[in-house]
């Protein structure tokens, strides 16, 4: 199973873009994370 996540900064501007191939990667766990205090 393939994720990709789009980060964007508080004004919505583009900033990062990950692809990852484990829905279960501790990688994902940080990306979310991020996102979600951002």
């Amino acid at each position: 199973m393939t994720i990709m996540l789009l980060v964007y900064d508080e004004n919505l501007e583009f900033v990062d873009e990950n692809w990852l191939l484990d829905i279960n990667s501790p990688f994902l766990d940080i990306k979310v994370s991020h996102t979600s205090i951002s």
